[in-house]
Parts: C-alpha cells; sequence; structure tokens
C-alpha cells in the first residue's frame, strides 16, 4: 500500500531546489539517492519497492521504456526551459498528479504554450 506521501525520486535532470518546492510530497533526488549514473532502464529498474513516482523532463523516457505494467508511475514534466522559475509555476500541479498517479501511469505537466 503505498503512503499518503508517495515517495517521489526527482530526476538527474530536474533542479535539485525543485524538491525544496515539493513540499507536499516525500522527495528524494537521484544523487541523494546514489541513482544519477543509471540509464533509463536501470533507474526504473531501481526505483521498484524504493519509490513510487519519478519526476523528469526527459520526454523521451515513457517513449523509450515501457512504464506500464511497472510499480511506479512517471510525471513528465515540459517547460520552455529547466529553471527553477519555469518550473515554479507547475508546482501545485506536479503535486497534484502525484498524489493522483496510479503505478503504471505516465502524466505530462506543462506550461502553457511549451512545446518543449
Amino acid at each position: 500500500m503505498r503512503p499518503d506521501r508517495p515517495r517521489v525520486l526527482l530526476d538527474a535532470c530536474m533542479p535539485h531546489d525543485l524538491r525544496l518546492a515539493l513540499a507536499n510530497l516525500d522527495v528524494v533526488t537521484a544523487r541523494y539517492a546514489g541513482l544519477q549514473d543509471l540509464d533509463d532502464a536501470a533507474l526504473l529498474d531501481a526505483m521498484t519497492n524504493r519509490f513510487d513516482v519519478l519526476i523528469t523532463a526527459d520526454v523521451a523516457l515513457p517513449r523509450e521504456n515501457v512504464i506500464p505494467g511497472r510499480p511506479i508511475a512517471v510525471i513528465v514534466v515540459r517547460t520552455p526551459s529547466n529553471t527553477m522559475a519555469d518550473l515554479l509555476p507547475l508546482v501545485p500541479a506536479i503535486e497534484s498528479a502525484a498524489l493522483a498517479v496510479v503505478p503504471g501511469a505516465i502524466w505530462t505537466i506543462r506550461t502553457q504554450g511549451s512545446s518543449k
């Protein structure tokens, strides 16, 4: 059973400061978890039984890896840049998604007008 606050892994491609902004979630960075050097498939495997959700900016990750059937969910964040200025307005949507996702789900959260 998933805890009230999902265990979230912040991918190495995301700014570490985003962890602090996601105050309603239990967030660990890939670097802190020792997972920053893994390729996508190995990262997803290593998350099993440790994390519930991966937050990433890597739009290729769900295309290149099978997410349905895994015990984790993936949230892809698409913004014009990977800066906190672009990410902070999306924090409420990221938190809502992380609290609502089910294993195997893929969610994309983007800023309006973001084609990235």
